[in-house]
């Protein structure tokens, strides 16, 4: 396939390939919602069938949540929890026939991503609260295309207990409110800007969305190049001991609402098929 790319497409096809690994190192790094208007349009009822997981940050005090949880999560083994994991989040046939595996495709992950103080990209330890993670990354291939196209993922990451998933997402929050610019280790920065609230999710204990652009190192002086910049979503939910997450990176400033829209079809494909949905 790659002897149809001009070398030009090539490039600007490897250089949104390689945002998809960064933004799911990041999927629980959220930027704070601070509108209160639905940001994208009624979903369509989901389709497919599944597999996948995800990465997180740090641990500050857990807010209200807006709406506990009714249900008492069900005790699970490590090798049980895993198991769900990987059976949640999505792979490429699930998001369309277009997509396939970024060459980064699964991965449970050994460590996770946190900002420090300069909001630089470090490593930290998993939690001791997850006994269970995985993820999976997708993008458009598109031999033909004379732009880069839609690169993506989705992940589950599962608890051993409720309150663990609440300081998960509490510590996204907190780390989005404190980096709304951020720098990973490749050079690449991210912009998260302000976003509406996320579209009503049956079901859930809580649901926020980051939103913003990213400029690989290349274009940090040329945002109008073909370095970027590549306008991303992510969407985070919770339900119970259990944190999902989807993301979804377009080419082009004008691919922002695709994005939006496949970001929160994909989570809630994986929450449809969360056990007691």
């Amino acid at each position: 396939m790659d002897g149809w790319l001009t070398g030009a497409t090539r490039m600007r096809i490897r250089a949104i390939a390689a945002i998809g690994p960064i933004v799911g190192v990041l999927l629980l790094t959220g930027c704070a919602d601070k509108s209160a208007t639905p940001f994208v349009k009624p979903l369509d009822e989901p389709t497919g069938s599944a597999p996948a997981g995800t990465d997180p940050v740090g641990r500050p005090p857990v807010p209200p949540t807006g709406r506990e949880s009714t249900n008492t999560p069900t005790p699970r083994t490590s090798a049980q929890a895993q198991g769900l994991a990987v059976t949640l989040a999505l792979a490429p046939t699930d998001w369309g026939s277009e997509y396939v595996r970024q060459n980064t495709y699964e991965f449970a992950g050994e460590t996770w991503t946190d900002f420090g103080p300069t909001c630089a990209q470090r490593t930290v330890s998993i939690p001791a609260t997850v006994v269970g993670q995985w993820t999976r990354q997708v993008q458009i291939d598109n031999a033909a295309a004379t732009a880069v196209t839609f690169s993506g993922g989705t992940g589950a990451i599962v608890h051993r207990d409720e309150a663990g998933a609440r300081g998960q997402m509490a510590d996204s929050r907190a780390t989005g409110d404190r980096c709304t610019t951020r720098t990973y280790t490749d050079g690449t920065r991210a912009e998260c800007v302000p976003v509406a609230a996320p579209p009503a999710f049956a079901g859930v204990d809580e649901a926020y969305v980051e939103e913003g652009v990213m400029y690989p190192r290349s274009s940090a002086t040329k945002p109008e190049g073909t370095g970027g910049p590549y306008p991303y979503t992510m969407v985070y939910l919770r339900r119970g001991d259990v944190v999902l997450t989807a993301y979804l990176t377009g080419p082009t400033p004008d691919k922002a609402q695709e994005a939006r829209e496949g970001a929160a079809r994909a989570a809630r494909l994986m929450l449809d098929r969360l056990p007691g949905s």
